[in-house]
């Protein structure tokens, strides 16, 4: 997904800093990250990418993501989709040091739908942040927190935990965290969101998001 935006000094000198310290036979994985990260901001670009925070398959955590890209299509913004059932979070390997340098390095803005398990978040989700090179990948990126429950509290208390996380790894979380509650109830058979009150909190959610991660220039709804 793509946006105009000028090139931020601070940011311009904190990678001609990484690169300053960039020494001779480093991995050649972290020169990737420099150039990963200067590639995003040289050519103006922005990338959401959409992180449906389980691993179980026929989520509605899933189908809550699918709708979220839809919305943002509606506006005009392209995003993509990342399931945890895509990857092995358990171990370091060379497929989740392809899908650090091809997904989660160029992605400048997250936004993460994560389920409630057992009072918080789903452990699969922590692990995504364990196993990263935390400090390459998530440092001074911007988050939009969404919590799906079958019950009545939408995962008000995994988010919270959520953005603990997301906080200590430097990433600057949105304060709208929309809590979604029985979801079974407000999704039709099409596994699109149905319930009016939902799609309008949806909306508004996005709507802050946009501006606030200067993806527009001005409130959508204004």
């Amino acid at each position: 997904m793509t946006a105009n935006c000028e090139l931020p000094t601070v940011y311009a000198v904190r990678l001609a800093n990484l690169t300053i310290r960039h020494k001779i036979g480093q991995q050649r994985s972290s020169l990737i990250v420099i150039l990963g990260k200067l590639s995003v901001l040289m050519n103006k670009k922005y990338m959401i990418t959409i992180i449906s925070g389980t691993n179980r398959k026929n989520s509605n955590t899933g189908k809550i993501a699918r709708e979220y890209q839809l919305i943002l299509q509606e506006k005009g913004i392209e995003s993509d989709i990342f399931s945890l059932e895509d990857v092995d979070v358990m171990q370091y390997n060379e497929a989740f040091r392809l899908f650090e340098n091809e997904v989660l390095i160029p992605t400048t803005h997250f936004i993460i739908i994560s389920p409630e398990y057992n009072g918080s978040f789903p452990g699969v989700l922590k692990m995504l942040f364990d196993t990263s090179r935390s400090h390459e990948i998530w440092h001074h990126k911007k988050a939009l927190l969404t919590g799906v429950a079958t019950g009545r509290a939408g995962n008000l208390r995994g988010m919270d935990h959520l953005a603990d996380v997301l906080n200590y790894l430097k990433i600057t979380v949105h304060p709208n965290k929309l809590p979604i509650s029985v979801v079974n109830s407000v999704m039709g058979s099409n596994g699109r969101v149905m319930d009016k009150n939902t799609l309008i909190a949806i909306q508004q959610q996005l709507d802050e998001f946009i501006f606030w991660g200067a993806l527009q220039t001005q409130p959508l709804n204004q």
